[in-house]
């Protein structure tokens, strides 16, 4: 019988605590220093299963606060 890994979501909390909890006023993301950080979060985020579309996450530097965040990009 196999079994089905849970995702480590520990993990995942302490990246984004990393990014010091900030978010850009505009668009109400987590704001990352670095895009190597936001790169991190998002390779997190795509192990997740309760997110059908998260073959859809970019990253992307704001325009507004400057420092990158993580978001879907729009389906084709």
């Amino acid at each position: 019988m196999t079994s089905i890994r849970k995702p480590n979501r520990r993990r995942l909390g302490i990246l984004i605590e990393a990014a010091s909890g900030q978010r850009c006023d505009a668009t109400g993301k987590v704001r990352h220093p670095t895009q190597q950080a936001a790169r991190e979060v998002l390779a997190e985020l795509l192990h997740r299963p309760d997110d059908p579309d998260r073959e859809l996450l970019v990253v992307f530097r704001c325009r507004r606060c400057g420092d990158w965040h993580v978001g879907h990009r729009e389906a084709p």
